[in-house]
């Protein structure tokens, strides 16, 4: 069993996290309005330019979405 590593925030994160959206027929500002976030500030918490708990679990929970499985 391969153990769950949780995403780590690059610009790399950000071109995944779009793909996977977009695969599934969204777009990430789509998907920030949806869940009440400012596209900027999900982007920004992606790439690393915003850190802290509240943007930890940011990329958590859309990394989590956009791969369609539940948070650990």
């Amino acid at each position: 069993m391969i153990a769950y590593q949780h995403p780590t925030p690059s610009p790399e994160l950000l071109k995944e996290v779009m793909g996977l959206l977009v695969m599934q027929g969204q777009t990430l500002s789509g998907w920030a309005r949806k869940n009440g976030f400012a596209k900027q500030n999900v982007r920004k918490a992606l790439i690393g330019d915003w850190a802290g708990p509240k943007a930890a679990a940011l990329v958590e929970r859309v990394y989590c979405e956009a791969k369609r499985r539940d948070a650990p």
